[in-house]
């Protein structure tokens, strides 16, 4: 509420979690039920639209020394980014499988297919959150460290930090541990599920239409 102060009037805020407004393709997965695997295989990977300084590759590189533990990566990458070749480069010489999507269209269906993921404290987080994906949050931009730090004060997700901060030892274990973690992930996942249930914008409608729009009879004028 502190960024609104300044409101005039009567203004209602309509804030936190159950006013998200998820994207229209994630509708049809709200009642989809998740089953966690006694150990994670298939890991996605997402940190928004343009990762300028390409800390996804060294996310995929830091995951090296875990490839004789069998799982695989989907690394979705956003219309800004811009190294594609370095990425698809990792992708063919890594003993870890790696699968590139460029501008996925599938979100949902991704997310519904991964085990766990590691994404930025973005949209994508409400999103993990509302399919029950278990996640790691990086944090890459400074309007992400709130959404990060609640979400993992709440036990909806795992922050990892700024992405400066991280070392290529400390993502491998945080990955290991939550890879291997049926019941940490079950929880992660369970939470955040309560915590975005994509009812937001029809809460939303309703509160528009209860409280602010005032309906009368058109006139000539």
């Amino acid at each position: 509420e502190d960024l609104y102060k300044k409101r005039e009037g009567n203004t209602e805020l309509l804030l936190g979690p159950a006013f998200v407004l998820l994207r229209k393709e994630f509708w049809p997965w709200r009642n989809r039920q998740r089953i966690n695997p006694d150990v994670a295989a298939k890991i996605l990977i997402s940190l928004g639209g343009s990762d300028p300084d390409n800390f996804t590759l060294k996310i995929l590189r830091s995951l090296r020394n875990l490839a004789a533990y069998g799982f695989e990566t989907t690394v979705v990458a956003g219309g800004g980014y811009s190294h594609i070749e370095a990425l698809q480069k990792e992708s063919e010489s890594s003993s870890v499988p790696i699968q590139i999507i460029e501008n996925a269209s599938n979100m949902p269906e991704l997310m519904a297919c991964s085990d766990m993921a590691l994404i930025s404290g973005g949209t994508t987080t409400y999103e993990a959150a509302f399919m029950g994906l278990p996640c790691l949050i990086v944090i890459i931009a400074e309007n992400q460290i709130a959404v990060a730090e609640k979400f993992d004060s709440m036990k909806a997700a795992v922050n990892l930090g700024p992405y400066q901060d991280l070392s290529s030892l400390q993502i491998m274990d945080a990955v290991d541990d939550l890879r291997l973690d049926m019941d940490a992930r079950e929880s992660l996942s369970r939470t955040g599920r309560q915590l975005v249930d994509g009812l937001g914008a029809r809460r939303g409608i309703r509160a528009m239409l209860e409280r602010f729009i005032k309906v009368r009879t058109a006139n000539a004028s």
